[in-house]
């Protein structure tokens, strides 16, 4: 039986640095029937005179340019409505596929017809490719579906998903900064899709200092927010506290006390009701989250100036 073709969409931006290595982890996968759309959205650093170089070199790439600007969702949903693979598989422009992520991905999508779309693990490494972390995500489905409302719980440039589902489905252009989160949500809950996460780690996902600017996290909790309500992800009373973990998980700030109170009550209500296996990594994480956040606080309150004020100031309001 002939091997199903896999449409892989790169999408770059000023990525000189890295889009070779990046595009050269996809043309040298092991599973070889793929086409590889790439598009250059304006970038003017160099990156489009690389890819025109790389596309000479394998007849699988085919390359485009935006005549303008127009951001990720507007780039890749043009790439899902070219493609013609049975799948379809996301790769960004500085990170690496190990080379058997394709293969592994595919059969695991052949055999399991239930499943819709899947994800993997992957390494997170620095701008040197030095690695700095390993990062696990649930792996079933009925995991992913209870967990979903915590986090994002795919690597979005992991993502193999099923051609015709994909395109029904496009990325909505209202939730940017959280358009991927959007998707899985409405293929999870609108669309009933199954999905999983190979627990495997097959793509190196690079971590780059200024990846997400503050700017971007405030826009990322209001769509959060919308996203949870519009599909209703979670109960009503409990969004905003849901927003917050969301977006709060992987920071390094100093929360306050209150907050770490109404997440750790959120999240033993959840535990109680024996929605969970405390053995999933996701769910230690959030419990180690709020772990050290304690110790954070407690930290925060006797060793900084600021917190040495503050805890002045409510030790003699409580006085007084």
């Amino acid at each position: 039986m002939e091997s199903p073709l896999v449409s892989v969409i790169i999408p770059c931006y000023n990525c000189i640095k890295y889009v070779e290595e990046a595009v050269m982890s996809i043309v040298n996968q092991t599973y070889q029937n793929m086409e590889i759309l790439i598009t250059d959205d304006c970038s003017s650093d160099g990156t489009y005179e690389i890819l025109k170089k790389l596309a000479k070199l394998d007849k699988r790439i085919k390359l485009y340019r935006n005549q303008k600007n127009e951001k990720i969702i507007e780039t890749l949903n043009k790439m899902i409505h070219k493609s013609k693979g049975k799948y379809i598989a996301r790769m960004d422009s500085d990170d690496i596929s190990v080379l058997t992520r394709i293969e592994e991905q595919v059969s695991f999508l052949e055999i399991n017809s239930d499943i819709d779309f899947c994800g993997t693990n992957c390494i997170h490494i620095n701008n040197k490719g030095k690695i700095i972390a390993h990062k696990e995500f649930p792996g079933k489905s009925q995991q992913i579906q209870k967990l979903i409302k915590y986090g994002n719980i795919f690597a979005h440039p992991t993502i193999m998903i099923r051609s015709v589902l994909l395109k029904q489905c496009r990325y909505n252009p209202e939730f940017i900064h959280a358009e991927d989160y959007e998707l899985w949500c409405r293929l999870i809950y609108e669309k009933k899709a199954n999905a999983a996460n190979l627990q495997k780690y097959l793509l190196k996902y690079r971590v780059t200092k200024g990846q997400i600017s503050q700017k971007y996290e405030t826009e990322q909790k209001e769509h959060t927010a919308k996203i949870m309500q519009k599909y209703s992800v979670t109960n009503m009373s409990d969004i905003e506290i849901h927003k917050m973990i969301f977006c709060t998980i992987n920071s390094k700030k100093v929360i306050q006390f209150e907050e770490i109170r109404d997440y750790t009550k959120v999240v033993y209500e959840d535990i109680k009701k024996s929605e969970f296996n405390l053995s999933y990594p996701f769910m230690a994480k959030l419990l180690l989250f709020l772990r050290n956040n304690c110790i954070k606080l407690f930290m925060y309150y006797l060793f900084t100036p600021i917190g040495i004020r503050t805890t002045l100031k409510r030790i003699r309001t409580k006085l007084i």
